[in-house]
């Protein structure tokens, strides 16, 4: 009985068991992708129930893809999900049967929030085309405003005005918490928001502004976004600051943010060596196409500065600013925006300019040494209305500017004694409106655009121009005054999001009206002089052109061809006699050709071609003379100028948010084909006559620009370098000499910056500069410019700050017996009150005590060396409040 009985258990147990291996799902298959194999590894691989319950089975696919789970349910139906940080998730509904299964998967970027570094956490995250900069993780106690910081991220590069470049290419959008209040203004916030209101910096890539176009046309612009780190709230700073000898700086900037409505005010005096005016300089790409006029300046001051990193040491200035800037948005993502702006520069300079003009027949020196006076006066007014939803959009923005410069040169002019003065008022309209309408599946785009250009700038020289054989032997005046008056409209209709042969296709037609009247007469002792010495000519200019453009867009690659074509009606004619000078018709072909490609989460291609043609506009075509400055005449008597250009590009990028490395690479050809060439006459008293005439000539170019920064979490440290190279050949003509000029330009940089929380940092940079110049026969000019710099900062406690600065400037030339070096010692002291958020300093400048400084270029076959008197030393106290 008890052997049945044992015999009758076991066989129970064997039939439990055997229903058991039999309710079990044995699911076996492979992880697939033929592009890149690498990662069908570490795929993980889960069974569950439902979706989004408890997990019943896992596994981990191996090299080759593989993987086996081991499944006990009675369900007749399973979920399977596929997920890993290299591939996009599958989520598949299967048979509880066993099987074997393959799973084709594509690749996918990382979607990292945050991740760990050596130890210390990045603060560098990226999420999808999203990527975030935690400003904590960069800025110290030593930082003030956003740009201290901005220049320290690794990946983007800020230039000297104040520019923001991403990938090697300036960014599209300045978005303040998701709203763009400054349209391409954003100095206005850069150099005034406190660093410590910023949570984070990020950086959206291959951003599409227009959100209607958001996945029907694919846009490789990136955009800045600042997030903040409290919502509605009131900040900004101001200070006060005085000092010797007689110097004063003030400034307040409030700003207000919150989800309705944002404002930035910034008004400032000062005459320490700051121009506030470039707070105001557009630096962005506006939506609707504008244009971006540029405005002729018809007149050259003797003793004109061109700009440089160094102009606070050398110019002695009151300047002024006013600017009022707000958004208002309401539920129905309606913005208005308006910006009313007032600046002034008073600046005075005192320079010595020597030239040397290399000429086939020996070389012409030329020296002016006096005092510049330049007072820039400039009043504009914006108003804008945006509606940018996911399904309509509107934008119409009106611009209204008065600007009025004067220069005033007391010069010694090959040791004469002369006073040129300047005076340019201009009067800017324009009006740019964009629509987008959705029709079905199409996109309706409908852009105007009018502008209005007024100009009457005078210039006055005593003595008489040296153009005139006894200037420089008379006390009498000569003047020369230029009406510039210009207006067009562009109006446009672009049909959006048509299907050709599997492609997203646009078509587009526009029509350009451009009217152009230019009048100029000169004076000689009170005189008015007739032609050559006058104009009378309008230049009128009728087009039609159609476009057609088809792309396509996959995750990792882009592909766009547009096939442009343009017909110009031009006219030219004399006003007065009303006489055609000239009337052609052009049709022209502008094809483009762009390429992108996501090779990997870290690497990526952009390419592109593409052909363009430019039509001279009046200031490039006259046939009477017109003075420059009283060295200086001009006369562009030759056809309407027509520049046809073909260039390629292309580009590289790497960047690796977890290990918080970027580096750039780009390169472009270009061939420049032209109707006209401008002729140099130089004469030996100085005169210098620019005339322009019919010939073909051909200029061929190459640049190459690299750049690569790396961040050290650990250390706080970042690293960075760049290169750029230019070679340019093209043919020029000096007293009637041909010549193919030969011009390559090397520039460098190295900075560091070095920030581990301590008692001591530093920040160090070095710029180089080499530039070459040449021809087969007249010269061969080089000149090395190099800029080192060094900050050494010590940090006693978390209230004070000491910063001892050492900046040289190293220049030598070729040509040039000596080689000049200046060299600048800056010291800056603060003491920070938290709880009053207020905050003491003393900025000692030039403290060495320079007197002059230098610089040398050779653009073509000029060679300048400009010297300029420095300010002397400085020291100032400033109390500063933060909001």
């Amino acid at each position: 009985m008890k052997v049945s009985a044992g015999y009758f258990l076991m066989v129970l147990l064997i039939i439990a068991n055997f229903k058991t291996v039999n309710s079990q799902t044995i699911l076996s298959g492979k992880i697939q992708n033929l592009t890149n194999p690498s990662i069908q590894k570490g795929v993980n691989v889960l069974i569950q129930a439902q979706k989004d319950s408890e997990i019943l089975a896992f596994d981990v696919s191996n090299g080759d893809g593989s993987f086996s789970l081991t499944i006990d349910s009675p369900l007749d139906s399973l979920w399977l999900i596929a997920k890993s940080l290299t591939i996009e998730t599958v989520e598949l509904r299967i048979a509880n049967t066993s099987q074997v299964i393959e799973i084709p998967v594509e690749e996918s970027f990382l979607e990292l929030e945050s991740f760990m570094l050596e130890g210390a956490k990045s603060p560098i995250s990226q999420k999808k085309d999203t990527l975030s900069y935690d400003i904590d993780g960069f800025s110290d106690q030593n930082d003030k405003v956003l740009i201290d910081v901005l220049r320290k991220l690794p990946g983007i590069e800020v230039n000297p005005n104040g520019s923001i470049n991403y990938k090697g290419e300036a960014i599209q959008k300045f978005y303040i918490e998701g709203l763009d209040l400054l349209e391409g203004r954003y100095n206005l916030a850069t150099k005034n928001m406190p660093v410590d209101a910023v949570k984070s910096v990020e950086i959206l890539e291959n951003h599409q502004p227009v959100k209607i176009l958001d996945g029907l046309e694919f846009s490789s612009k990136s955009s800045l976004n600042v997030r903040l780190k409290k919502k509605n709230v009131l900040i900004g700073r101001g200070y006060l600051g005085g000092g010797f000898p007689g110097i004063w700086d003030v400034k307040a900037a409030p700003m207000i943010f919150n989800d309705q409505f944002q404002s930035i005010v910034s008004l400032g005096t000062n005459n320490a060596g700051k121009e506030l005016s470039d707070e105001l300089t557009d630096l962005g790409n506006q939506i609707a196409t504008s244009g971006n006029e540029v405005v002729n300046e018809w007149f050259r001051p003797a003793g004109f500065r061109m700009g440089t990193s160094q102009d606070s040491r050398f110019i002695f200035n009151k300047s002024i600013l006013a600017s009022v800037n707000t958004l208002k948005k309401n539920s129905k993502d309606i913005q208005v925006k308006s910006a009313i702006d007032y600046s002034r520069e008073d600046v005075s300079n005192s320079f010595l300019i020597q030239r040397t003009y290399y000429l086939d027949e020996g070389n012409v020196e030329v020296s002016e040494a006096g005092t510049l006076d330049e007072i820039r006066d400039r009043l504009n007014l914006k108003i804008n209305l945006t509606k940018n939803a996911e399904t309509d959009y509107f934008y119409n923005q009106f611009d209204a500017s008065w600007v009025n410069s004067r220069y005033r040169s007391d010069v010694i002019f090959q040791n004469q004694n002369l006073i040129q003065d300047i005076n340019s008022p201009d009067i800017i309209l324009s009006n740019s409106f964009r629509k987008l309408i959705k029709k079905g599946e199409k996109v309706l785009d409908f852009n105007s655009y009018a502008f209005f250009l007024s100009q009457t700038p005078r210039l006055e020289t005593t003595p008489p121009f040296l153009g005139f054989a006894d200037s420089l032997q008379t006390a009498s005046e000569s003047l020369q005054r230029v009406r510039f008056n210009s207006y067009h409209f562009n109006n446009s209709l672009s049909i959006k999001n048509m299907r050709l042969l599997g492609l997203n296709t646009t078509s587009s037609f526009g029509v350009l009206l451009k009217n152009s009247v230019l009048g100029s007469a000169t004076y000689y002792r009170e005189s008015l002089i007739g032609f050559p010495f006058q104009n009378n000519i309008r230049l009128r200019e009728a087009s039609g052109w159609a476009l057609v453009s088809a792309e396509r867009n996959t995750k990792k690659s882009n592909l766009k061809i547009t096939i442009p074509v343009k017909f110009a009606n031009l006219q030219l004619r004399e006003v007065f006699e009303e006489m055609s000078i000239e009337s052609p018709n052009r049709l022209f072909l502008e094809p483009t050709l762009f390429f992108s490609w996501e090779a990997s989460p870290y690497l990526s291609f952009r390419n592109s071609a593409a052909r363009k043609v430019t039509i001279g506009d009046l200031y490039d075509i006259y046939p009477g003379q017109i003075f420059l400055n009283y060295q200086t005449i001009q006369v562009k008597n030759a056809p309407i100028p027509i520049f046809k250009s073909n260039r390629v590009a292309f580009s590289q990028s790497f960047k690796d948010p977890l290990i918080s490395l970027f580096a750039n690479s780009a390169f472009s050809l270009a061939h420049i084909k032209r109707n006209v060439l401008m002729k140099n006459q130089v004469l030996e008293s100085g005169l210098v006559q620019l005339s322009s005439f019919e010939r073909e000539n051909i200029e061929k170019s190459f640049s190459w620009n690299g750049d690569i920064s790396k961040y050290f979490p650990r250390r706080k440290t970042t690293v960075a370098m760049g290169s750029a190279y230019n070679w340019i050949q093209r043919e020029i003509a000096v007293n009637d000499v041909f010549q193919n000029l030969n011009y390559k330009q090397l520039n460098g940089y190295l900075k560091a910056v070095y920030r581990k929380t301590g008692k001591i940092n530093f920040e160090l940079r070095y710029d180089l500069s080499l530039v070459r110049s040449a021809t087969p026969n007249a010269f061969d000019n080089e000149s090395i410019i190099s800029t080192p710099s060094f900050s050494f900062l010590l940090l006693p406690n978390q209230k004070q700050t000491a910063k001892l600065t050492f900046e040289s400037l190293s220049i030598s030339s070729n040509v040039v017996e000596s080689k000049s070096t200046v060299s600048f010692l800056d010291f800056t002291y603060n003491i920070k009150f938290p709880a009053k958020r207020i905050e003491f300093s003393v900025v000692a400048t030039n403290l060495l005590g320079q007197n002059e400084w230098a610089r040398i270029s050779n653009s073509s076959f000029i060679l300048v060396e400009e010297f300029r008197t420095l300010r002397p030393r400085q020291l100032m106290l400033r109390v500063e409040y933060a909001l």
